[in-house]
Parts: structure tokens; C-alpha cells; sequence
């Protein structure tokens, strides 16, 4: 076994992190689905599909890297093959070849089973007879895509095996613009995909607001669409035979992480909500540190406290003659600062008087929430 190299170890830690997510990213899915009693769907069970998929790609990187050229370059390999032959070099050469071969079989069963738990699951929420002819639609455009480029695949090379045996008698196509055909033609499905349901979220009857959110949460899968641009972008090398293939595993683990993570985002509705929960207690938790940290800053800010004392501070409310007539006692929420009166009619009264002589009611409706926040007066 050779020496990984800086490429190789990047390769083994992208598989190995990836991998892990990919787990994490359904488990969740999963969780999520039972916190909701919502039940399994089809949608859910083709995502579930697409994890032995995924693991058997970071499997089989694994072994590509470990038994073939431990991260080297294929050209580089193939120019020292060609000057100095050497059975190691050759069968790791071979090994290497192979693992991207299996590689992007398995790529193509991943990225087609993701696309079809995602229009599933559109197909569901947006349960009407002409959308669900569109997630038909786009499910068959992505089972064309996945034959089409599964078929090439298989006659690539006259022998297959001269793929992974380049100095054997034969002939193959240009891998390099075969990869860029089938990228573009999986980005423009997967824009379409994109599109559909922000296009059908909008013809229903929602707030503005709710629509924009929505929207957002499908959008968000324009991310997998970005990687895949960045992919093509950095793989393919004009006027050559073959794409890079050390930048092609490691932005395949990347656009496939991202593709599995944005299947799965729609249904993660718990998780945000818990996400939303600790946000607003750390907020509580971070104002509540602000305003004990104020008592530091009085002695640095008692010019702008003594104006704050001249100008504004509570007292407690003055009996109402109005209200005598009720037996019950006022409540006071902290005693000398301000207090809140339940009137007879169910009205909470409320009075927040100045330094002047002035002062200003707040009247509360009937089964009304006053909401209050502690103010330090001096």
C-alpha cells in the first residue's frame, strides 16, 4: 500500500464526515417524522434507500484510496507508468480506476432516489391533479436522466475493463465532455424541480408572510443546485480526456451531502421548532446577563441614569373611588414600582406616572394579557 498523500487524506476525511452527516441527516428525518405521528410515506422511504447507497460510495472511495494510488492524480500515475512499469504501481492504478467506476454507478442510483423522495413528497403537499402530473413528470425526466447516463456508462469503454486497464487495446469516449453533459442536464432538472413547488405555494391562499417562508424553506435547495455548478466548474479540463479526479470525488461527496440534506429539510418542522425554543431562551438568557451587567456600567453612565431618574419612573397606582365597589385586592406585581388594578368590569388598569405630575393609563381588553418587563428605578 502506498503512502496517502495530501490528496488522499482529503479524500478519506470528505468520505468519512460526509458519510456520517448522510446518517445523521435521515436519522433526523426519522425523528422527526415520529415526533409528528405523521407516518411513513413513499417519499421517505426512498430517502432511506439513498443512505446503503451513499455509504457504499464512501466504502468503495475508502478502498479506492487505501488500495489504489493513495490520492495521487491518475495522469500523474499514467506518465510514470509509461516510463518506469512496475506490477504495484499497475494493479493500484487498476484498483483506483475501478473505485471511480463503481463510484459513479452508485452516484447516479444516489442522486436519482433523492430526486424521487423530493417529488414524492411535493407531490403530497401539494395534492392537486395538475401538480401531481408535474412531480410524474419530473420523476420520469429523472429515470430518463439516471438510464440514459447509466446505459453510457456501460459502453464508455470497448472493452469496460479498458477503463480501468488504459494501456489495453480499445477504445473509449471522452469522459470529460460525458461528465459535463450529464451535469448540465441534471441541473436544469434539478432548477425545475426547484421551482415547482414556489410556483404552487404562491397560487394558494396564504398570508404573504407564510408564503415567503415557505418558499424559502423549498428554495433552500437551490444550495444542491450551486454545488453542483461549483462541481462542474472545477472538474472539467477543456481539451482533455478525462476530468479531474481527485476534485471529482471529493465535490461528488459534497454535492451529494448537500442533495440528501435539502430532501430532507422540508420535514424537519420539530427540529426548527426546538432550534426557534433555544434561540429565544438564550435571548432571555443573554438579556437577562445584559441587565445585571448594568449595574457595573452605572458608575461609567450615572450622568445618562440621573436624566433617566428625572424624567421617567412608575409608583404605584392611587385608589379608584370608581372602583370601591370591588371587594378583591389589587395585585401588585412589584411592590413601589407600578401595580395592576382588576376592575369589576374585567378591565386591568394600569398607570405609569413622571417625575412632572403627569401619567398615562394602559387599558387592558377583557381576557387581555398585559405583557411587563422589570424596569430599576432609583
Amino acid at each position: 500500500m502506498m503512502e496517502l498523500t495530501d490528496g488522499g487524506k482529503k479524500r478519506l476525511e470528505t468520505s468519512i464526515i460526509a458519510g456520517t452527516l448522510v446518517i445523521l441527516i435521515v436519522a433526523t428525518r426519522f425523528w422527526c417524522k415520529f415526533s409528528l405521528k405523521s407516518g411513513i410515506h413513499s417519499e421517505d422511504w426512498w430517502i432511506l434507500a439513498a443512505v446503503p447507497i451513499y455509504l457504499g460510495a464512501v466504502a468503495d472511495d475508502i478502498w479506492g484510496v487505501y488500495n489504489g494510488i493513495a490520492g495521487e492524480d491518475s495522469k500523474e500515475v499514467i506518465a510514470t507508468l509509461i516510463l518506469q512499469p512496475t506490477p504495484q504501481l499497475v494493479l493500484a492504478l487498476e484498483n483506483y480506476l475501478k473505485s471511480l467506476y463503481i463510484g459513479f454507478i452508485l452516484n447516479l442510483f444516489l442522486l436519482t432516489f433523492v430526486r424521487i423522495s423530493i417529488c414524492l413528497l411535493y407531490k403530497r403537499i401539494f395534492a392537486t391533479p395538475q401538480f401531481r402530473i408535474k412531480a410524474f413528470i419530473m420523476i420520469g425526466l429523472s429515470i430518463a436522466w439516471f438510464i440514459s447516463a447509466f446505459v453510457v456508462g456501460l459502453v464508455y469503454c470497448v472493452p469496460l475493463d479498458k477503463f480501468w486497464h488504459p494501456f489495453k487495446p480499445g477504445r473509449c469516449l471522452n469522459f470529460n465532455l460525458f461528465y459535463l453533459l450529464i451535469g448540465v442536464f441534471e441541473t436544469v432538472i434539478d432548477i425545475v424541480i426547484l421551482i415547482l413547488p414556489v410556483r404552487a405555494t404562491f397560487n394558494v391562499q396564504l398570508p404573504l408572510k407564510t408564503k415567503l417562508l415557505v418558499s424559502s424553506i423549498f428554495l433552500l435547495g437551490g444550495v444542491a443546485v450551486i454545488t453542483n455548478i461549483l462541481r462542474l466548474y472545477n472538474i472539467y479540463q477543456p481539451g482533455q480526456q478525462y476530468v479531474s479526479f481527485t476534485e471529482t470525488i471529493f465535490w461528488t461527496h459534497i454535492h451529494g451531502l448537500i442533495a440528501v440534506l435539502c430532501a430532507n429539510l422540508p420535514v424537519y418542522k420539530p427540529l426548527r421548532a426546538k432550534v426557534a425554543t433555544f434561540f429565544s431562551v438564550l435571548q432571555r438568557s443573554l438579556g437577562s446577563s445584559f441587565r445585571s451587567s448594568r449595574d457595573d456600567s452605572r458608575q461609567r453612565n450615572g450622568d445618562s441614569v440621573e436624566r433617566l431618574d428625572a424624567e421617567f419612573h412608575l409608583k404605584p397606582i392611587p385608589s379608584d373611588p370608581s372602583m370601591d365597589s370591588h371587594k378583591g385586592p389589587s395585585h401588585s406585581l412589584e411592590e413601589g414600582k407600578y401595580s395592576i388594578l382588576n376592575s369589576p368590569g374585567g378591565t386591568n388598569h394600569s398607570m405609569a406616572n413622571r417625575a412632572d405630575g403627569t401619567g398615562d393609563y394602559i387599558t387592558v381588553p377583557p381576557n387581555g394579557i398585559m405583557r411587563t418587563r422589570d424596569v430599576d428605578v432609583f
